[in-house]
């Protein structure tokens, strides 16, 4: 068990990673409490998270895929923080559904051909992760050789667009329960696409990926994405039921944000996002794929 009140434990400045915090036991804010959050009652089928940068959106990610990967045990990760003490919940979620992890941080290329190629590492990264189950015959042919193929040749457009569905399909076919898909920094791609005149092409791709992943799809537990902006939910999220988007003036997530702030301090930093977002960033131009007038 790691010892909470230790003062020779360093504080981990510009590390992202879950795991690396509690086994190098480095000093954690408990905000385990939004596991709980997102489960009960039920789980939003796809929900967004916005929030400025800095803010632990990439470790609450990491808290979450550690939490639930069933192909880990992270029993001794979480034993002496606040999720732990619901037996329950963490008797039938922890470590106890697959999941796929993603970040799109690294599509901030100057071209949509480079930005593509980020998102084939991600794809290779999901297939390598889950190569265990190609062998099977739990799954369909068809769809292991789709993934082998991901692998021995540079796939099609059209190829990456249904990338994330047939995987969620294959790795459901093998657990026989439903995927956790968690993405970071969903909007990375759409902020270079706009800036560099590419938007149309990128808004199709990343439309037509989300869409056979998060749209209808029997194979998804729920869907959790997180990114600086909220891009209007016609523009990418089209189709997609029970959809929720979660800005820093919500209420529901502020707890995990500041945990040692009060309610005074979470409404002025939701009014200074606000101030931020429309002096500095036109998010429904970003969403619309037009070049605003300079804000000022």
């Amino acid at each position: 068990m790691i010892k909470k009140y230790d003062c020779k434990r360093s504080i981990a400045i510009g590390i992202s990673s879950f795991l690396e915090i509690r086994k190098n036991n480095s000093i954690y804010v408990d905000k385990t409490d939004i596991i709980q959050q997102i489960l009960e009652p039920i789980p939003t089928k796809v929900s967004l998270i916005t929030r400025p940068r800095r803010f632990g959106k990439t470790l609450m990610l990491s808290v979450l895929s550690e939490f639930f990967d069933i192909d880990k045990n992270n029993k001794d990760l979480f034993i002496d923080l606040k999720i732990y003490s619901n037996k329950e919940l963490c008797k039938t979620w922890m470590n106890n559904y697959p999941v796929i992890s993603i970040t799109f941080k690294d599509m901030c290329s100057l071209s949509f051909s480079d930005c593509i190629l980020f998102f084939i590492e991600q794809v290779r990264d999901i297939l390598y992760k889950f190569s265990y189950i190609l062998s099977s015959d739990k799954i369909r042919k068809s769809d292991s050789d789709f993934i082998i193929e991901l692998e021995k040749k540079k796939p099609e457009i059209h190829d990456l667009k249904r990338a994330l569905l047939v995987f969620l399909r294959a790795i459901y076919s093998y657990h026989r329960k439903n995927v956790i898909l968690l993405i970071d920094e969903y909007d990375v791609p759409l902020i270079y696409a706009w800036k560099c005149n590419f938007y149309e092409e990128m808004i199709d791709f990343l439309r037509s990926v989300l869409s056979s992943a998060l749209k209808d799809n029997p194979y998804l537990n729920f869907g959790l994405l997180t990114g600086c902006l909220r891009v209007p939910k016609e523009s990418i999220f089209t189709g997609v039921n029970n959809f929720r988007s979660y800005s820093i003036s919500d209420t529901k997530y502020s707890s995990f944000l500041y945990p040692l702030m009060g309610r005074r301090w979470n409404a002025s930093l939701s009014r200074l996002w606000g101030i931020y977002s429309a002096v500095f960033v036109d998010e429904d131009s970003i969403g619309r794929g037009t070049k605003p007038a300079l804000n000022r």
